[in-house]
């Protein structure tokens, strides 16, 4: 997370993309909760898809499930 003063300057895709082009598989996935529409809007401008929904534990809200092809960060 990027602190309210500092946003919109470009810090978290940097920090996001420097991340994933480190890796070495060729897709990333993750979860997001769909009333988070920031983080949503922010993922899907970066090349983020949703692939689904899923509760990732018994007790947890449902989230959106992201998917990254890697091989295009490279």
């Amino acid at each position: 997370m990027v602190r309210q003063a500092t946003r919109r300057r470009g810090i978290a895709k940097a920090l996001h993309d420097a991340l994933m082009a480190s890796r070495t598989e060729s897709r990333a996935t993750l979860l997001v909760q769909p009333e988070n529409v920031p983080a949503s809007a922010a993922y899907a401008t970066w090349g983020w898809y949703r692939i689904g929904q899923l509760k990732p534990f018994d007790d947890a809200p449902t989230h959106d499930a992201l998917m990254l092809d890697l091989g295009r960060m490279r």
